[in-house]
């Protein structure tokens, strides 16, 4: 059995090591073009405002982070046994593979990692292609998908 309280807080850990990860790289593009010379040392000088753009997109991935990091904090979701929803997590087939995936569905931050009862759990949001195509879909649907590969997956079990 799957505990998705515990998973889910797993989750939130993670995801706090990655914003101060973030939060470290940004203070350090920033510093870099404040501490870049004033004055071009030749025309193709452009380290101090290739430095504020690394700073600017850092800085905004770090706020997007943060927001949905405080979103994930506070949502609670329901329960999904008849179909796949926000909260559920799923198990699929494919048919390119013997082994079983597992996903667990949620709001935002796709694409961690969270390990559970020796199973690995890739979360995933309503926004990747996967998660578009599963979102609705019962246990024992196939669904043809072509990302990465043309393949056929089967939803085994809602969890």
């Amino acid at each position: 059995m799957v505990d998705k309280t515990n998973l889910k807080e797993q989750f939130i850990r993670m995801v706090k090591t990655d914003i101060e990860k973030q939060r470290q790289s940004f203070e350090s593009a920033r510093q870099a073009s404040i501490d870049a010379p004033g004055k071009m040392q030749s025309r193709y000088d452009t380290m101090g405002i290739e430095s504020a753009w690394v700073a600017d997109g850092l800085g905004r991935a770090l706020r997007e982070k943060e927001l949905n990091l405080k979103y994930l904090e506070t949502f609670q979701w329901t329960e999904f046994r008849i179909c796949v929803g926000i909260g559920s997590i799923v198990k699929i087939l494919s048919s390119d593979t013997p082994d079983p995936e597992y996903f667990f569905v949620l709001p935002v931050l796709s694409g961690y990692e969270l390990c559970e009862n020796d199973m690995t759990i890739t979360t995933l949001s309503p926004e990747t292609p996967l998660g578009k195509v599963l979102l609705g879909k019962k246990t024992g649907e196939k669904i043809p998908v072509n990302f990465p590969t043309h393949r056929t997956i089967t939803i085994e079990e809602l969890i």
